[in-house]
């Protein structure tokens, strides 16, 4: 069972994550921040994120326009 304090540093953690992802330049698409919020709020495991990214990679939901687009 996680405590309150574990899902506040879970939660903060996700936040931090989005906030690097943006000073790097990159937008986390929605979907993502969602999976990972209920990765901290312990209603869905790391793991199932990691899975559920790879798949929509491999699927090509992340794919970059081409330069003629």
């Amino acid at each position: 069972m996680l405590t309150a304090y574990d899902l506040k540093e879970r939660r903060r953690a996700v936040v931090n994550a989005v906030a690097n992802q943006r000073l790097e330049g990159l937008e986390p698409d929605a979907r993502t921040v969602a999976d990972l919020q209920r990765a901290a709020h312990g209603t869905l495991s790391v793991l199932d994120v990691i899975n559920t990214l790879r798949a929509r990679v491999a699927a090509g939901e992340f794919r970059s326009p081409s330069a003629s687009e």
